[in-house]
């Protein structure tokens, strides 16, 4: 994984502050590699800032800045102390397109043990717009050859049309992996510090859409400087099954999908296959609301299905589920995207049907009789009498 941090004179220096500390929150939530120049599991992280001044103004020397490499610290806690304590800004300009390609070739094709997985987080605080085909184009060819992207938008000097540009490179969805942060405050929203608390299990890499509607004319474009080798995880059709709705995401065989079934405005069912039948495993599910990533249900099963009510209408859920053994240790995981159904018209909350109080239909009201008397007779001794009309 890798951070790009816009050092242009647009990245005022507390922006840059927040940035580097939201950064740390990532960080500190990864399980990072305690040998990353062996190690073929667990994270690796490297912080570039873009773009040095010699390269902006003489043309000389590479578009980024490296400050933390891919193999240079072995635990989260000393790469939090560098980047916070150590990591000063650049100052210099913007080159986000050289610099994108920079840091393939640069940071992770000269790493050691190359990984199928690598993502490339952007932090942008200026304008994009003059840029647009050529950003476009080299974030879909980074992304077909197995590259996730994430953009932030930082400060206000991000217009509309930068914005639109930005998305449009963002890995898919791209309301979920473009992030829109104008002021220092947007940083600690509780929705985007959840994010960051959360972002290795929003990054995807069975879920992407963008693969199979964009990488077909990709591959007879103009390649980058340094041409990247495909990643084993392609995107691979597949069909829809007719009896249930179809989870949007790619899996590197057929035990390791994620199905979903009985879907309505408040509830659904999840299902899946037990790769590992000799094992005794245990299933995390958790399911979150994409938009705001608020955590809806997390909980350990025994079985290959769960059902999950009380949902939200129109809305979409990201679900997980990770297969662990008795020992802990994961063992597959399956991910994918549930929208809900929309609540039946005219009712702005969700019917749910109960199930201890059988339906009954209205009583039958009386006709109307005419008025009939109705005589009160006194008690023995008493001449008083009364007539009541009903």
């Amino acid at each position: 994984m890798a951070f790009v941090i816009d050092s242009s004179e647009s990245t005022f220096p507390s922006f840059f502050i927040e940035i580097k500390r939201y950064i740390a929150h990532i960080i500190e939530a990864l399980h990072v590699s305690s040998d990353p120049m062996t190690s073929v599991h667990h994270a690796r992280v490297s912080v570039v800032q873009q773009a040095p001044y010699e390269f902006i103004h003489n043309k000389t020397g590479y578009p980024i800045h490296v400050d933390i490499g891919l193999t240079e610290h072995t635990s989260a806690q000393d790469m939090v102390r560098f980047l916070l304590e150590k990591t000063e800004q650049l100052e210099g300009g913007r080159a986000l397109a050289s610099a994108i390609e920079s840091t393939v070739e640069q940071v992770f094709e000269k790493a050691p043990l190359q990984r199928d997985r690598k993502v490339i987080v952007l932090f942008v605080t200026g304008s994009v717009e003059v840029e647009e085909e050529q950003l476009v184009r080299i974030a879909s060819e980074i992304k077909c050859r197995g590259y996730f992207l994430v953009i932030f938008a930082v400060g206000q000097a991000v217009g509309p049309r930068d914005a639109l540009v930005l998305s449009r490179m963002a890995s898919e969805p791209s309301d979920v992996f473009f992030k829109r942060l104008d002021l220092i405050s947007h940083f600690y929203d509780k929705h985007i510090q959840r994010f960051g608390q959360l972002f290795a299990k929003y990054i995807s890499f069975e879920t992407r859409p963008e693969l199979s509607k964009n990488c077909q004319w990709t591959q007879s474009d103009q390649p980058l400087k340094s041409p990247i080798q495909p990643s084993h995880h392609q995107e691979k059709p597949h069909k829809h099954h007719e009896s249930h709705q179809a989870v949007h995401e790619r899996k590197h065989n057929d035990v390791e999908e994620l199905h979903v079934s009985n879907v309505t405005s408040s509830s659904l069912k999840l299902w899946w296959s037990n790769s590992e039948p000799k094992l005794f495993v245990y299933f995390e599910v958790v399911l979150t609301r994409l938009h705001d990533h608020a955590l809806v249900v997390k909980t350990n099963v025994s079985g290959t299905e769960i059902a999950v009510d009380n949902l939200e209408s129109s809305q979409t859920y990201h679900a997980v589920v990770t297969a662990h053994t008795a020992e802990g240790q994961t063992v597959s995981t399956r991910k994918g995207v549930i929208r809900t159904k929309a609540a039946s018209q005219g009712s702005s909350t969700v019917n749910i049907k109960p199930v201890d109080i059988p339906e009954t239909a209205p009583e039958p009201q009386p006709e109307e009789q005419q008025a009939e008397p109705v005589e009160i007779l006194p008690p023995p001794g008493e001449n008083l009498y009364y007539q009541f009309y009903f």
